[in-house]
């Protein structure tokens, strides 16, 4: 497994996963307890990339992410998915699955699924610069 956990941002307003290899549950979990202790202690809310070059594990993601929402930090503000490109039927399952999340845990952050890092840092830049103007 090669999974790296960064700061996009010296301010710690934006991290990222990238899970680059074949991916497993238990290294899944690791990630995102580890992202998690990152942004607890941080004041100010952050975003998540999650930047998926390996691709879902074997098995049923529905109890894995159903975990990662339960345990997230109150000031994660909103989770950016670019998952890996192989299947647009992989990609649509998993919106579906975060939509049934998001309703089952409405006071966690939002899911938001793009195509490429550079749309994720876009989209990220672009709902922040109202802040900084503000």
């Amino acid at each position: 497994m090669s999974t790296s956990i960064n700061w996009f941002s010296p301010e710690h307003t934006r991290l990222i996963i990238q899970f680059d290899d074949h991916l497993e549950w238990p290294e899944f979990h690791t990630a995102i307890r580890q992202a998690h202790r990152l942004i607890t202690p941080v004041s100010n809310p952050v975003d998540l990339i999650i930047l998926d070059k390996a691709g879902l594990p074997k098995g049923n993601p529905l109890s894995h992410f159903r975990e990662a929402f339960k345990q997230q930090p109150p000031n994660l503000k909103l989770v950016v998915v670019v998952p890996k490109q192989d299947s647009s039927a992989t990609a649509a399952f998993l919106k579906r699955l975060a939509n049934v999340l998001a309703k089952v845990f409405p006071m966690k952050s939002d899911v938001i699924f793009v195509e490429t890092i550079e749309q994720a840092h876009d989209l990220l830049d672009r709902r922040a610069k109202p802040l900084k103007e503000a």
